[in-house]
C-alpha cells in the first residue's frame, strides 16, 4: 500500500480554471462511491455543466440502496438538474 498525500480543493475552482466562464458541456464523475463529497463542493450557480454523468453502480454500491447513490441524487435534484437512469449504463445522465 503506497500512501500519496496531495492537495485537494474545491471542483469549482478547477474547473473555473479551465472553463473561466463556468460553462462546461460534458462532465463525467466516477469516484467509487465518493460522488457526494465531490458535488458538495461544486457552487452551481459560478458552473454550469450541460450533461453530467454520474456513476451509479459500483463496488461500494450494487444495484440495491445505496447511500453514496442516494446522497448525490439529492443533490443534483436541489441544484435544479433532470435525472435520466435508463440512458447509460451503471451511471446517471443529467441535464
Amino acid at each position: 500500500l503506497t500512501v500519496v498525500n496531495s492537495l485537494c480543493g474545491s471542483l469549482t475552482n478547477v474547473l473555473l480554471d479551465i472553463f473561466p466562464r463556468g460553462h462546461v458541456t460534458l462532465f463525467s464523475l466516477d469516484v467509487e462511491g465518493s460522488e457526494p463529497s465531490v458535488l458538495k463542493h461544486l457552487d452551481f450557480e459560478k458552473v454550469y455543466v450541460e450533461i453530467m454523468k454520474i456513476e451509479n453502480r459500483n463496488n461500494f454500491c450494487k444495484e440495491s440502496h445505496c447511500k453514496s447513490r442516494d446522497e448525490f441524487r439529492k443533490i443534483m435534484d436541489k441544484a435544479g438538474y433532470k435525472i435520466f437512469v435508463v440512458v447509460v449504463t451503471k451511471s446517471d445522465l443529467y441535464t
